[in-house]
Formats: C-alpha cells, structure tokens, sequence
C-alpha cells in the first residue's frame, strides 16, 4: 500500500513558502558561528557567538531566542542520526545543485544515465504545473522529483526551528570549509555521538551502526564531497561497524566525476532519480565506485527493492522493518514507494 495523504493525493513541494521563511533568518552570519562544542553531549552542538532572538528571527512555539543548535538529527524512520541542510536552489538558500537542473537537461542526464529496471515514466517528464499543490498517485509519474520533494513539505516547511537549524550548519559547514576544519570536526563529532555503544534510546531509537549523510540537502560542491569522503575514512578506523549511506542528485554534473572514483568502502553513495516513477539512474556504469541507484514510484519497479517502511501505508522505521538495504546492499536499486 503506497502512503498518501488521507485524500488521497501526493502533495507537491512548497518551496515559495520555504523561501519566505528562509529569507526572515538572514541575519544570522558566519561570523555568528563560534564552533562546535563537545563537552557533555551526545550530539555534538554548534555554538553561536550571540544569542539571535525572536526579534530577528520568528521562531515558532516558546523559544525565545537560539544560542546553539545540535551537528545532527535524529531521525526516526530510519533510526539513525543524520546530517541535515537546508534543501532546494540556492536562490532560496538551499543546497542542492539539482534543483537548478532545467527540465531538458534533467530529462537528458536521466536519458544519459539509462535505468535500472526498465521502466520509464508513465507520462512524459515534466515540471509541475504553476498553482498545483497536489496530484493524485496516476499523475505523479513524470514529474520533476525535486518538484515533491519530502524536504520541501512536512516538518521541513512547517516548523521554523527546523530551517533555523539547518541554515546554523550549513553556514558551520562553509565556515569550516574555508578554515580547513570540517572532516577533523565531523569525525570527532560522529565519534562522540556514535560511541561504544551498540544501540541507546532517546526521544526515539537509534542504531548507531548506521548513518545517514543528508536527510535533506545534497552535496552542494566536489571539494565539500571529499571532505565527507575523509570523514568516512576516518571513522572506518576508528568506528568500523559503521556505515555510511547518502543519496545524491549530481551523479550527472562532471563536476564531480573526479570524486566518484574516491568513494570509500563504507560508504553506500547512491544515484538518485530524477523524475518519479523512473527506474533508478544506472550511473555505475559510467562511476563503478557509486552504488545502485534510488528511485520513487507509485508502482512496483522491476528489478528494484521495495522499501517495507512503507509497506503497511503507516510509516514504520528501518530498524523496525528489520531492513538496511540502502546502507549493506550496494548492488540492489531501492525503491521508495512515493507518498
């Protein structure tokens, strides 16, 4: 059973609306960010030199002001900690290259790309139509996926904490990008948030055996992709139980063609699709070191794993589903039923 909303309709992205919201956090700066702190946290935070309050930036609920904000997320479907940046363009202060891709020369790095399972959209590729909000599960096939994109809707545009968050790292990750500091600050971070420990509890439960780089946002630039390349290695060193998986957009930029023959063992970096209802980009055949790809579908796609989160139409967690496919099965093309 594929999830949908309780009408029965795919809602599509509300970037306008994740713009406006991004666009009030603009005072916070670079300079604002004084580093990271690691003393008595699980979770690492990232401390400000300021405080920045409710007068500069609208936050939602009680908060009155922000002084620091956690390096990870907890994630609960797949139990595990992430890392999270702001999605979408950078023109609404996202980072994710693909969100810029015109249609034609998406449609002609998918048509470059080929497809694992056969299987083509059931209508022409295309971006979504001005003024839509939703479609039904039929129409879905063939839209643009940044077009519905999960990061674009739910808590990641409903809650300003959550934006306020992600644009206090990304602006951490630039900052440490220029100082040279970010694979050093990263593994030191993971080290103290993924420990000795086999599992713990929180607010939900964690497998720290896995990792999740991007639960929203993409690799935004090659030289931020090495870096996270040197993390994994770092970890595989210390932490070898852990593995690493990231789904990424830019498996189509050459850009980046030089980092994809660099990527380490334990990292599970899977070429995303571009439109829904697509069979999962076959990009190893141009990069042998990626992993299969991903794709999202409202239909069963050949030669795809189906992701059992979804399976009872209530979004159930990896852990719980007893799966970890995108991180232990490199070889196999996952797909995640759209909802």
């Amino acid at each position: 059973m594929m999830m949908t909303n309780p009408k029965g309709r795919i809602v599509l992205a509300n970037w306008m609306a994740i713009k406006k919201k991004r666009q009030s956090f603009l005072p916070i700066q670079k300079e604002d960010i004084k580093g990271i702190d690691f003393e008595n946290y699980r979770i690492p935070i990232v401390e400000l030199s300021r405080e920045i309050g409710k007068d500069e930036i609208p936050l939602s609920g009680k908060t009155q002001f922000v002084s620091s904000v956690h390096i990870l997320t907890e994630t609960s479907k797949m139990a595990a900690y992430s890392f999270s940046l702001p999605a979408g363009t950078l023109g609404i202060h996202g980072s994710c290259p693909a969100s810029n891709l015109h249609l034609n020369e998406a449609k002609r790095r998918t048509a470059k790309a080929g497809f694992e399972g056969g299987r083509e959209a059931s209508a022409f590729p295309r971006r979504k139509p001005p003024g839509i909000s939703s479609v039904s599960p039929e129409e879905i096939s063939g839209i643009y996926i940044c077009d519905a994109c999960y990061a674009g809707k739910s808590s990641y545009a409903m809650y300003n904490n959550v934006h306020v968050a992600q644009r206090i790292r990304f602006m951490w990750v630039q900052k440490a990008l220029e100082e040279g500091t970010f694979a050093d600050e990263m593994t030191d971070a993971l080290i103290a948030a993924l420990g000795p420990q086999e599992s713990f509890g929180g607010k939900h439960v964690i497998n720290p055996a896995f990792f999740r780089i991007h639960d929203s946002g993409d690799f935004f630039s090659p030289e931020y992709m090495f870096e996270w390349f040197r993390v994994c290695e770092n970890i595989r060193s210390q932490l070898p139980r852990v593995r690493f998986w990231a789904p990424t957009r830019v498996w189509g930029d050459p850009d980046f063609d030089e980092a994809f023959g660099f990527v380490p063992e334990n990292l599970s970096l899977r070429p995303s699709a571009l439109f829904y209802g697509i069979s999962a980009p076959r990009a190893r055949d141009q990069h042998e070191f990626l992993a299969a790809g991903t794709a999202s579908s409202p239909h069963r796609l050949k030669g795809h794993w189906d992701c059992p989160a979804y399976k009872s139409g209530v979004l159930e967690s990896c852990e719980g589903v007893g799966c970890r496919t995108c991180w232990t099965k490199p070889l196999v093309p996952v797909n995640y039923p759209t909802h």
